[in-house]
């Protein structure tokens, strides 16, 4: 072939070849050695670059993938698990990924998505991700993640509310309830507010009201605990304190006064509400 092209160059027309005028034998050498050097390069080219170069047919060269990280960091299972991928194409082409998910080394199928359900896993799970970028031309190789390994989910406050645990509203009560995905046991504690100021606090889920007055807000937020960490506190909606019915602080005699029953009630009402007394 490279002495096809090198006829080709110096005997056009059909005319038979000849030699240059030059008769310099290194002048000769090197014009010949050239033109292989020529025809070497060209027949390259009609396959794109040399094998090995991670070059396409058409001069494209398939994405890198830079970094790939699992989140959140560290791994709990409050929420979705996502992989966030940093990728570079020297074409700027616009770029697509394939993912695969394995939990402990095994391949999860049906998980080829940027999100992993938290529901397939479990404390000290290891998870990784494969992701392959293609630009719409050729792919780039395979990434995997480093592994990361599920650690402690902190409990979680569903729901909390207030009610009065008497016939008065004296002493109120908080009502939670919460979750561990763990299964570890969860600890509450409570801080009691009153218009906007702590006025208490501690792992009693009860608060004694009796001083307070009519109207006053009430609201109690409640931080939960396990063995490996605290989990996000929970506000409950306010309670307003309602109407303290009085009480009767005396006790009626036992016996007559002169044929008489003379009883002098006396009471109390913790809102300072004047009294009126039916018999």
């Amino acid at each position: 072939m490279h002495n096809r092209s090198f006829l080709s160059r110096f005997g056009a027309r059909g005319e038979r070849s000849r030699a240059p005028k030059s008769t310099d034998p290194l002048r000769w050498s090197g014009i010949l050695l050239a033109t292989i050097l020529v025809g070497c390069d060209s027949e390259s080219n009609q396959s794109g670059v040399a094998l090995g170069s991670g070059v396409s047919q058409s001069g494209n060269r398939p994405p890198v993938i830079r970094q790939a990280v699992v989140f959140p960091t560290p791994l709990t299972l409050s929420g979705p698990i996502a992989v966030q991928v940093e990728a570079d194409d020297a074409g700027r082409n616009p770029l697509t990924f394939r993912y695969q998910w394995f939990v402990n080394e095994h391949r999860v199928d049906g998980e080829t998505h940027p999100m992993l359900s938290p529901a397939l896993l479990k404390l000290g799970d290891k998870v990784e991700v494969e992701i392959i970028a293609a630009d719409g031309q050729t792919s780039g190789k395979p990434y995997r993640t480093e592994p990361a390994i599920v650690g402690n989910t902190p409990p979680e406050v569903v729901k909390v509310s207030i009610e009065s645990t008497g016939s008065n509203r004296s002493n109120m009560h908080a009502l939670v309830e919460g979750v561990d995905v763990d299964q570890d046991a969860i600890h509450y504690a409570y801080r009691w507010w009153r218009n906007g100021t702590l006025v208490a606090g501690g792992d009693t889920a009860t608060l004694d009201t009796g001083v307070f007055s009519r109207g006053d807000s009430i609201t109690v937020e409640v931080i939960p605990r396990d063995a490996g960490g605290v989990g996000k506190s929970k506000l409950s909606e306010p309670v307003a304190l309602a109407n303290n019915a009085p009480k009767i602080t005396s006790h009626p005699p036992s016996k007559f006064d002169k044929g008489v029953f003379v009883y002098s009630v006396q009471a109390i009402d913790d809102d300072k509400d004047s009294l009126k007394y039916m018999l």
